[in-house]
């Protein structure tokens, strides 16, 4: 089974309409791949006294608080239909089940069900250097310092097809939506160099990689410049691995539904953020799936957070070092959604972790889907965050173990509209 269930349901307790989910299916051709599609709205459950309950679509209800009682309505675990999951990519659990029966106080819980987009991605390009092999692939190397360049290459490129780069690449690089799986490796000794990091972005060319395609792969290159100098969207699914990121307005960037795999990279002294998830994006930061080990980014020195999480969006960080950036940490803001596992967070200006705005943190993964990382995150001794460790602003949550986590303003700061289950320190 290709499907795959990206299911989102927010819903205030005082509000009348149950959001849509939106379900992504992995391609089965071309011209369907990665389309989002809306699922019919299901009956509003309620508990029982009658009341409505605030439903997480496809998951589980947690039902109103009435007084000081709260009537659970149990997990389905229904296999088949709109309420299972793949076979292959069960439901991954996110925060322990006590929190996920906790609704929020005068807010908004928002739970999701992110299936797992395994990205699988050989690939080859073009009409540059073609050498047949057996399986019937042709990889092709582009020296952009003999005059080549990726943009010819992915001309050509069809299905399956690798580009081979050396040499430093002067140029913008659109990977068009008519394209899957295709690799672009840098082979480590690679440059790409896009327009002026503080360029205002008015086109796809205003970013070094503008990506819409499915499955694609960029890896071991160095990548300089660019409004952003990875930018998904269309919406594209993508695994960027192995990288230097620097000198860009912001290192990477997912929008409209995109899917990414951030892994091995080392995203360093760009002008803006380094990783911006939003409009209703997810990306797993630090492991890929079906084999979940942990291959960890380092994201430091930033001007702005290293990691963001917004506009209805969702993220797996596990085992990444987010250090020295010149704001948060982490942030996860506006409806959004992340765990946040085994992280060296330390040196940020602003507070290590931060939810805003109807969002919430996990502080520890569990499920079928979740990486391979023990322990909780960490704070290196003598290299505080500025802000505090946890922060949680309007009707969102924080829930799970703080590990070492720490800041020069304090532990946590959490107003009365958010759930608190921070725990100290270690795992139960």
């Amino acid at each position: 089974m290709y499907g795959r269930l990206l299911g989102l349901c927010v819903h205030r307790a005082n509000r009348t309409n149950i959001g849509a989910s939106v379900q992504v299916l992995a391609p089965t051709t071309r011209g369907s791949a990665g389309a989002a599609r809306l699922s019919p709205r299901p009956p509003r459950p309620r508990s029982a006294d009658g009341g409505l309950t605030q439903c997480q679509y496809t998951l589980h209800c947690v039902p109103r608080r009435t007084g000081t009682d709260v009537v659970r309505t149990p997990r389905s675990t229904t296999r088949g239909g709109p309420e299972a999951m793949d076979n292959d990519y069960p439901r991954p659990a996110t925060g322990r089940d006590r929190a996920q029966q906790s609704p929020l106080p005068r807010g908004r819980r928002l739970r999701l069900a992110l299936a797992a987009t395994a990205v699988a991605l050989p690939v080859t390009v073009g009409t540059l250097a073609v050498v047949p092999t057996a399986s019937g692939a042709s990889p092709v190397s582009v020296d952009c310092d003999s005059g080549d360049t990726i943009t010819d290459a992915l001309r050509g490129a069809v299905t399956g097809d690798t580009i081979s780069v050396s040499g430093t690449c002067a140029e913008s690089v659109l990977v068009p939506r008519t394209l899957t799986k295709v690799t672009l490796d840098g082979q480590g000794k690679a440059t790409v160099r896009g327009p002026a990091g503080d360029t205002v972005p008015t086109s796809p060319a205003s970013f070094t990689f503008f990506v819409e395609g499915t499955d694609i792969t960029i890896k071991n290159f160095t990548i300089v410049g660019g409004a952003h100098a990875v930018h998904l969207s269309g919406p594209a699914t993508v695994t960027v691995d192995g990288n230097t990121i620097r000198e860009s307005g912001g290192a990477i960037h997912l929008d409209k539904a995109s899917i990414g795999q951030i892994i091995n990279n080392t995203i360093e002294d760009n002008l803006g953020y380094g990783i911006n998830i939003q409009e209703n994006s997810y990306a797993r930061i630090g492991f890929t799936v079906p084999t979940r080990p942990i291959a960890p980014n380092t994201i430091r020195r930033n001007g702005g957070a290293g990691i963001q999480v917004t506009r209805s969006s969702s993220a797996w960080i596990a085992g990444n070092t987010v250090e020295g950036n010149a704001s948060h940490g982490v942030v996860v803001d506006r409806d959004s959604q992340a765990d946040v596992t085994g992280n060296a967070i330390q040196g940020n200006r602003g507070d290590a972790i931060r939810a805003s705005h109807g969002s919430g943190v996990n502080l520890e993964s569990e499920g079928a889907e979740s990486p391979q990382v023990t322990g909780p995150n960490t704070t290196a001794a003598r290299v505080p965050n500025s802000g505090v460790a946890l922060r949680c602003e309007v009707d969102g949550y924080v829930v799970g173990p703080r590990g070492t986590l720490a800041g020069a303003r304090g532990l946590k700061d959490i107003d009365k509209s958010c759930v608190d289950e921070i725990e100290p320190r270690g795992k139960k």
